[in-house]
């Protein structure tokens, strides 16, 4: 175990008692951090008292919720009832009186073993099946991009309208591949993943659908970050305020020479909000080279493209999980906003021909 300070987690706690405390008080406390040592980064101080997170945000929004929680569990925090009468009756219990102990029901021929009398979930692996029909998601797949190449026909064996795999393997496996793609398994064969097309296609597909959501919600930055623009890109910007505040953007747009970010969205991973507006803003002024129907698929475009998990990163386990359910839960699965093949299904027909050659 080690001691260690750390000004954002301790800015989730003051947070958490805000107004419930005067100002200058702060409150006590001792935090337990149980942390995969890989993702702590203690060489930010010479005394390596202070440390620094991979997921920071995550962990602040679980302290800042636990706390809330725990504050009104145990009603540290005030609550009024206006609708309460003011006065109230106490029975009087006379010594002659029989008190009669409150008695408990039991079933006695509840059996919570017997499985006749509920439905018992399917298992997981069942539940993929409806995500390899490509039948069910064809037109969407054309709606999203007006024209298919001839390459996009070939990843799934050239008949663009054909089925492309129904029954999944008894075991869900799946494997990264030269830090780029993903394997898993399918009864008859495997299927290959581009992790980065397929991580854009999800993040583009979370963002358009928050573009058309009435609540944002974002994540407070410990530290408001500056952002000096130019005449050109403030005016670009500022043409989509509206888009930035739906999806999380927290920003001050009273200094027309520099922009003040205090907030970003909270589902997505920004590490640089300053080069990731910069970029949108260079991509809406050249128009970006890409056929989108409107301006708020353009700006989920640009900023699902620069978000994404490139080629060379190692994934852990519970991400490569979560890239394919959230990937075979989107519209359309099968290719990137670019237009091109996200998977390509490799048949256990195609690998038998290859050894008895």
């Amino acid at each position: 175990d080690r001691f260690i300070k750390n000004p954002y987690l301790n800015h989730a706690i003051t947070t958490a008692y805000d107004k419930l405390i005067p100002k200058d008080v702060y409150p006590s406390y001792f935090l337990f951090l149980d942390v995969d040592p890989h993702e702590v980064d203690v060489n930010i101080h010479p005394t390596k008292t202070e440390v620094k997170f991979e997921s920071d945000r995550n962990i602040y929004a679980i302290l800042l919720a636990a706390v809330k929680e725990s504050l009104g569990k145990f009603n540290a925090v005030p609550s009024l009832d206006f609708n309460a009468p003011t006065d109230f009756d106490i029975d009087v219990v006379r010594s002659s009186s029989i008190i009669t102990p409150p008695s408990i029901k039991v079933d006695t021929s509840y059996n919570p073993f017997d499985t006749s009398s509920h439905k018992v979930k399917k298992n997981q692996e069942i539940e993929y099946e409806s995500f390899y029909k490509l039948d069910e998601v064809i037109e969407e797949t054309k709606d999203d991009f007006s024209e298919t190449d001839d390459s996009q026909k070939e990843a799934f064996g050239g008949e663009f309208t054909a089925e492309f795999e129904t029954d999944i393997a008894t075991s869900f496996l799946a494997y990264q591949f030269n830090q780029s793609y993903i394997l898993t398994t399918l009864k008859s064969g495997l299927v290959i993943i581009d992790q980065f097309r397929a991580h854009f296609r999800i993040l583009f597909e979370q963002l358009k659908k928050q573009l058309k959501s009435e609540q944002a919600f974002s994540q407070k930055l410990l530290f408001p970050q500056p952002f000096r623009v130019t005449p050109a890109t403030f005016s670009a910007l500022s043409d989509v305020r509206d888009q930035l505040s739906q999806l999380g953007f927290i920003i001050d747009w009273e200094n027309e020479n520099e922009l003040l970010i205090s907030g970003i969205p909270s589902s997505l991973k920004i590490n640089d909000p300053i080069t990731l507006l910069e970029n949108l803003a260079d991509q809406l002024m050249d128009g970006m080279d890409v056929k989108t129907p409107d301006t708020k698929e353009l700006i989920a475009f640009s900023l699902a493209n620069q978000l994404a998990i490139r080629k060379g990163k190692k994934l852990e386990r519970e991400e490569i999980d979560n890239i394919i359910d959230t990937l075979f839960s989107c519209n359309n699965p099968y290719f990137s906003p670019h237009g091109k093949p996200i998977m390509f299904k490799l048949s256990l027909e195609e690998i038998q021909n290859r050894f008895d050659k």
